[in-house]
């Protein structure tokens, strides 16, 4: 997904200034135009770090919880997670954590949860 404004009725999406003046658009236009852009990359940017957020606090809950039944006889255990799932949580984590920092973030694709799915 990329940013996409429409000009002479077709759709376009290099917000280049030089492009956008070969269109015929006034300095103006190219100006509420990226603004627009900018707004919407916000907007973009606010959605997928609540998403992600949301995802990273329940990978990281049970990650803790099984954690925290490690070092507890079997009888009081609450977490019903095996050693190979909490390896595929903290990959979870790991990828959860690290999408912000992609370069194409926020247009790149969510990360594939494999332990949280």
């Amino acid at each position: 997904m990329t940013f996409t404004y429409i000009f002479g009725g077709e759709r376009h999406h290099d917000t280049t200034n030089g492009y956008m003046a070969a269109l015929g658009m006034s300095e103006e236009q190219i100006k509420s135009t990226l603004l627009q852009q900018q707004f919407e990359i916000k907007q973009l940017k606010a959605a997928c770090v609540k998403w992600r957020d949301g995802k990273l606090k329940s990978v990281i809950d049970r990650i803790e919880q099984h954690e925290r039944d490690s070092v507890i006889d079997e009888q009081y255990k609450t977490s019903a997670t095996t050693g190979e799932q909490y390896l595929l949580l903290l990959e979870d984590r790991k990828a959860l954590c690290d999408y912000p920092s992609s370069p194409l973030f926020p247009y790149c694709e969510r990360p594939v949860l494999i332990a949280s799915a």
